[in-house]
């Protein structure tokens, strides 16, 4: 099972909270893992609150404040920042008002999300 999921912003966290609950519900899985992952070098996982959306603009605001967009980078591709940023963040466990945040580079399409059934694994 894949989600894909297009930016539209410099900076950007997408909330895929449902597509992950959707694409386990699809599965039909009764007893197994899911695993959210992304194999993009300027895209990452984190969990965190969503009670207040005043969160997830502080979290941007700060690490576009500690590592800047334009700050002299010599990788050539010019998404230095990008790398940078998604190597900052790290994965939480899911509990009562977190969600799954995607920080994103622009204008990139993502695919995320393994599912295993722990039956069919072993």
């Amino acid at each position: 099972m894949q989600i894909s999921v297009k930016t539209n912003a410099r900076t950007q966290m997408v909330d895929i909270t449902s597509q992950v609950q959707n694409a386990v519900r699809q599965s039909n899985i009764k007893n197994g893992l899911v695993q959210v992952f992304s194999m993009h070098t300027t895209a990452a996982i984190t969990i965190n609150e969503n009670a207040d959306p005043a969160v997830e603009t502080d979290i941007l605001n700060t690490i576009n404040k500690v590592i800047p967009w334009d700050d002299h980078f010599k990788h050539m591709e010019g998404n230095s920042a990008a790398h940078i940023k998604v190597s900052f963040l790290a994965l939480l466990k899911l509990y009562l008002w977190r969600v799954v945040l995607l920080y994103l580079e622009p204008g990139r399409e993502y695919t995320f999300v393994s599912l295993t059934d722990q039956e069919t694994a072993m």
